[in-house]
């Protein structure tokens, strides 16, 4: 039971990892779940944006497949 005046505060961000690309699907987070893998050492290269057609990829700089 949730006590009067509690927040709860979600988070929603969905991704995968696909022939050792990280595929973020969706990612509703403030900061951006790539931003945090970037400074986590992840390389931009290993990052795809799935939740972007793949024509849209190609204007972002990380990888378009």
């Amino acid at each position: 039971m949730i006590s009067k005046g509690k927040k709860l505060k979600y988070t929603h961000v969905y991704i995968e990892i696909k022939n050792k690309n990280i595929y973020i699907e969706e990612d509703f987070t403030e900061e951006g779940i790539a931003h945090k893998l970037i400074i986590l050492g992840v390389i931009k290269s290993d990052i795809i944006f799935a939740f972007q057609a793949p024509d849209m990829r190609k204007f972002t700089e990380f990888t378009m497949t």
